[in-house]
């Protein structure tokens, strides 16, 4: 199910998962990027969603300025909603490399992992499924 689709982010919800799956394209000014994190946050305080998979593949850099709205923000919002993990289908290298190690450190109470495709993104969605409910 489609929750979410402009220029630079389409998200979608897995019911079977509970996972919030964003794809990302591109570079998404501040007020983009938030417009889609504030639609993943009102999706987590409606349904019963414990994950996210960001699959940042096709993404340019964030700025620290929608980082830090992030991890300072959004993240403990939707922690308070049930969620568990956030998933990073990311590249080994590149420009938004950068911007997931910055996330990565300032998101401290909140489970963070890094794959490299999607099909590992769900599977490491599953065995969090098993581990955490």
């Amino acid at each position: 199910m489609t929750i979410y689709n402009k220029k630079h982010c389409r998200i979608y919800y897995n019911k079977t998962l509970k996972t919030v799956i964003q794809k990302w394209k591109g570079f998404a000014d501040y007020d983009d990027f938030v417009d889609a994190i504030d639609a993943t946050i009102l999706f987590f305080q409606n349904e019963n969603a414990k994950y996210i998979i960001s699959d940042i593949l096709d993404a340019k850099q964030a700025t620290q300025e929608s980082v830090d709205y992030t991890t300072n923000i959004a993240n403990p919002i939707l922690v308070e909603n049930g969620l568990i993990a956030i998933i990073f289908v990311a590249k080994n290298i590149g420009s938004a490399k950068n911007s997931l190690n910055q996330f990565k450190y300032g998101s401290h109470d909140l489970l963070v992992g890094e794959v490299f495709n999607i099909d590992n993104a769900i599977k490491k969605i599953k065995e969090l499924e098993i581990k955490y409910v």
